[in-house]
């Protein structure tokens, strides 16, 4: 292991050639985001033409565009863009967007919502055309794709939630402390891994 960066940074994505790995960074007060390359270390300046206030930034698998919310009238609306700032579009507006995640094929997002309305998770084009489609109206947080793109994992009330990406067949999994768990999918098997965090 090796330290890439002086100032506390948090990784929000890799260039897809995997030379570099994208972080955010508070510097002189003001938002940034940084490429640090992996071998020497050296920064150059991305993103930058997101917004101060913009949260929760992700970039899709091939980095070729950036999705991040944007806080507005009390809750969180979804917008995505080229990583180089052009095609801005929003595309969830009113549903109080906690988390999103890219699909592996870079074309949808999967986000879920919680508030005063309950919560949900959707699936929403990144192009832009359509409307987001709920396919899961339970507790649910974190979406997590598997590799294949056919199902989502959530962290549920006391358990990791499977569903079909087409919004069918809801699986419950009995996990403690799912509020404190973390999910990842195996490249390899498409095994689903949780880590729960116990006490």
């Amino acid at each position: 292991p090796r330290q890439l960066t002086r100032l506390g940074a948090r990784p929000i994505g890799w260039i897809s050639d995997g030379s570099a790995v994208v972080c955010h960074t508070m510097r002189g007060g003001s938002s940034a985001y940084y490429a640090v390359d992996v071998t020497s270390g050296d920064e150059r300046p991305v993103l930058t033409f997101l917004p101060d206030d913009a949260l929760k930034v992700a970039l899709a698998p091939d980095s070729h565009a950036v999705a991040y919310l944007r806080p507005h009238d009390g809750h969180r609306d979804l917008w995505v863009a080229s990583a180089d700032g052009a095609a801005s579009r929003q595309l969830a507006e009113g549903l109080a967007v906690r988390t999103m995640a890219w699909s592996p094929d870079g074309r949808r997002l999967a986000f879920d919502t919680g508030g005063v309305a309950g919560s949900s998770t959707y699936l929403v084009g990144a192009s832009g055309e359509g409307e987001p489609v709920r396919v899961y109206g339970g507790i649910g947080s974190d979406p997590s794709w598997s590799p294949d793109g056919a199902r989502l994992a959530l962290l549920g009330m006391h358990a990791a939630v499977l569903v079909n990406a087409d919004g069918s067949e809801a699986r419950r999994l009995h996990v403690s402390q799912a509020d404190k768990a973390a999910l990842d999918w195996s490249r390899a098997s498409g095994a689903l891994a949780i880590t729960s965090v116990q006490g």
